[in-house]
């Protein structure tokens, strides 16, 4: 079976994920980034499926870019390890879950079938529930017909009461009518119910002339009564209504018209099944029938499989997630981008404010890269900090200025460090007052840019206060309408 084969095919894989040890340039192994033990199986599995799976050749320069440019410091290779790795787990686990589910469900609706020994339906103890049962009948010619079965469970008469009696007899000719659009010419099967929600009445029907219509409200055949005398007749049908210390009768009539067509075998074993249902109310063992239309029948019950809906939305949303993983760089980086853009006044006022009070710029760059501590922090600072572990592993201030700016590659840090380079190199005396104005500038920029979000905000919630005004007038414009 297809989910029992790929369960034992992760079981397989944890195996061998287990067993497997991945190294890198500091050996680590692959419990080192677990943080359980389930995320620990798979994320053994999603390793050994990375070092196994054409993943570890595969080459793309813009996802390695995006990985570097939000990860500064770190080597690229790792880098890429780390994200097809956690691209690869997060789709272990969505498709792991839709096979389980889909497999429990395969294993309980198994375990259901109300045909026993493909010869009779049991049904539920008294009190218990009604179910559909699905049949497949299969005639000595190899003719095949689908029947849905409502089996009742053994049920208990209902007390009932005089007046509900009478008002159920209003609506019951009607109902019982069926697709016929007169009693003076029935022509199509009755629907001759043994209950009648909401009323807790058990009805039993009896006909007076069943060569035309039998108690179950089956219309004969053109060819069981074109040897009679009239091929039309007046059946006089009488129900019996009973209950809990309650029985009452009541007659009515019907002029049979039987039309010339022939049945298919979908539509008797349709009847059969209908009429057997109504007639074997309180047997617990409804035996099928043998024989349908003078041909043999064997019957086999279809299960509603809904497992395999379950497994390929499970493998959907596995190629989902491996899809939208794979996009989750160059989302992460414009996050990153934005957050950046939007802490720049903030970073050009303290440097402006630290030179102001007398430090130079080295210091008041460290004393400014202090706030990457920080829980929350923006992540300006971090590559600030960066910039400065650059100044003391040797590089000068004016190439890790310039680093800077080429590594975050947004046009206001880069005119910022331009700025700074320019002042180191040939000396500008005028460098606080152009950060003084570049701050004013900066604040004005980024005030408009707020200014056009609330915009755009303004502007999408357009729709859902127009759908919100529709409502609105349905519910006002209706009951008005209504009470006319």
């Amino acid at each position: 079976m297809l989910y029992g084969s790929i369960f034992i095919l992760f079981v397989l894989l944890a195996i061998a994920g287990r067993k497997k040890k991945i190294t890198d340039s500091g050996r680590e192994e692959s419990s080192a980034r677990a943080k359980s033990g389930i995320e620990e199986c798979f994320f053994n599995m999603a390793l050994f499926l990375y070092e196994w799976w054409p993943f570890r050749r595969r080459k793309n320069p813009l996802v390695s870019e995006y990985l570097t440019r939000l990860h500064p410091g770190q080597a690229p290779p790792l880098l890429k390890r780390q994200h097809e790795v956690e691209r690869i787990k997060l789709c272990l686990i969505v498709l792991f879950a839709g096979n389980m589910i889909a497999l429990f469900l395969w294993i309980s609706g198994s375990g259901e079938n109300a045909l026993v020994e493909g010869a009779y339906l049991l049904r539920d103890e008294q009190g218990g529930s009604s179910r559909e049962v699905n049949l497949l009948a299969r005639s000595s010619k190899g003719e095949e017909a689908q029947a849905r079965l409502t089996l009742q469970a053994l049920g208990y008469s209902e007390k009932e009461q005089e007046i509900l009696y009478e008002k159920m007899l209003e609506e019951l000719q009607e109902k019982a009518l069926g697709e016929n659009i007169s009693w003076n010419a029935v022509s199509k099967p009755l629907m001759l119910a043994d209950t009648f929600p909401p009323y807790p009445f058990i009805l039993s029907w009896h006909s007076s002339n069943p060569i035309f219509l039998t108690s179950g409200g089956k219309v004969a055949a053109w060819e069981d009564v074109a040897q009679q005398p009239e091929q039309t007749a007046l059946v006089e049908l009488t129900v019996r209504v009973s209950g809990e210390n309650f029985e009452r009768e009541y007659s009515f009539y019907a002029r049979v018209c039987p039309e010339q067509k022939e049945r298919s075998f979908s539509e008797a074993v349709t009847e059969e099944l209908e009429i057997l249902e109504r007639e074997t109310i309180e047997k617990d063992k409804v035996w099928l029938p043998d024989e349908i239309q003078g041909e043999k029948v064997v019957w086999t019950e279809q299960g509603e499989d809904k497992s395999t809906t379950i497994f390929f939305l499970g493998l959907a949303g596995a190629a989902a997630v491996f899809w939208l993983q794979g996009r989750e760089p160059e989302k992460a980086l414009a996050r990153k981008q934005q957050l950046m853009e939007r802490e720049y006044p903030a970073v050009i006022s303290k440097l402006t404010l630290y030179l102001g009070a007398g430090m130079n710029i080295k210091g008041a760059w460290e004393r400014i890269a202090e706030n990457a501590e920080g829980k929350n922090a923006n992540p300006v600072y971090g590559e600030m900090l960066f910039t400065c572990r650059e100044m003391e592993s040797g590089i000068t201030e004016a190439e890790a200025y310039t680093r800077f700016g080429k590594r975050v590659r947004q046009q206001c840090y880069v005119r910022f460090t331009t700025l700074l380079v320019q002042n180191l190199k040939k000396g500008n005396a005028a460098l606080l007052l152009l950060l003084h104005q570049e701050a004013l500038a900066a604040m004005e920029e980024h005030a408009s840019r707020i200014k056009r979000a609330g915009e755009e905000t303004a502007t999408k919630l357009l729709l859902p206060m127009m759908m919100l005004m529709g409502m609105v007038m349905i519910l006002i414009m209706v009951p008005a309408f209504m009470s006319m």
